[in-house]
């Protein structure tokens, strides 16, 4: 019996039984969470140019072809699978409000050669009968909005649709977006563009922050449980606390490794 109570009472009985709690509470909330998968997405917009009347130093005319537009815009829009799950079949509906105006859009799988096509019943709607001429309601769908589907959206795959608009009624930045009808799938802006767009070691700050936080939590047991020394322990909490995003990011890495392995 004291062999046993010497286990139970030893440090690292304690950090053992609470790394299997925070592995099984993982596992649920994982689970939970994989019942409704996120796509995250970021938007950011650049001004091309903007017509404007000045009596000193003239004027400068943005065409469009052979039409003059008020201002032309540059939309970004990315898309990434951040589930454990790959996606089939998903449906995305890139639209902007009544006054913005779409004129050409760029839709691409990110770091391969495929482009995202229309959807078969966007396609079948911009279909002109022969000897007719386009109709307004076409015209106003498509100054608005695009329909596209992706065959396949992996683990951790981006999107990319690039939109070239106009704001109509002032030169402020337009507002395009997207969305998705598909059942089980919700799209989520990233409310920190710089944050996602400037990753450590290929992962967004925000997540390897998250990963940092959870690994602090064992290094505090070890550092008060195991070393005696205090200011050994001051050491390794402050080379730890530089190293920190760092750790979080190779721990990222780690739990997408395994998640994948797992998920086939």
């Amino acid at each position: 019996m004291q062999g046993v109570q010497a286990i139970i009472d030893h440090p690292i009985t304690l950090l053992v039984i609470g790394a299997l709690v925070g592995a099984f509470l993982n596992y649920v909330f994982l689970k939970f969470q994989n019942k409704t998968s996120v796509l995250g997405f970021t938007r950011s917009v650049v001004r091309v140019a903007v017509s404007a009347e000045d009596a000193l130093f003239g004027s400068i005319r943005v065409m469009l072809g052979e039409q003059q537009v008020r201002n032309l815009f540059l939309c970004t829009i990315e898309v990434e699978n951040m589930s454990s799950t790959d996606q089939e079949n998903v449906k995305f509906k890139v639209y902007t409000g009544n006054d913005t105006c779409l004129y050409n859009v760029s839709a691409v799988v990110m770091d391969t050669p495929y482009a995202i096509p229309l959807t078969d019943e966007f396609t079948e709607f911009l279909k002109i009968p022969e000897g007719q001429q386009v109709s307004q309601v076409q015209l106003d769908r498509v100054r608005h909005e695009r329909d596209y589907q992706v065959v396949a959206l992996n683990r951790d795959q981006k999107l990319k649709f690039t939109c070239l608009c106009q704001k109509l009624n002032d030169d402020n930045d337009p507002y395009v977006t997207i969305s998705t009808p598909n059942k089980g799938i919700r799209l989520k802006e990233q409310k920190q563009p710089f944050e996602v767009l400037n990753p450590i070691f290929g992962v967004p700050v925000a997540r390897a922050r998250v990963r940092a936080v959870l690994l602090a939590v064992p290094v505090i047991f070890i550092c008060g449980l195991l070393i005696d020394n205090i200011w050994i322990s001051l050491s390794v909490v402050l080379l730890y606390g530089l190293l920190a995003l760092a750790c979080g990011s190779i721990f990222y890495k780690i739990e997408r490794a395994i998640r994948s392995f797992v998920a086939g």
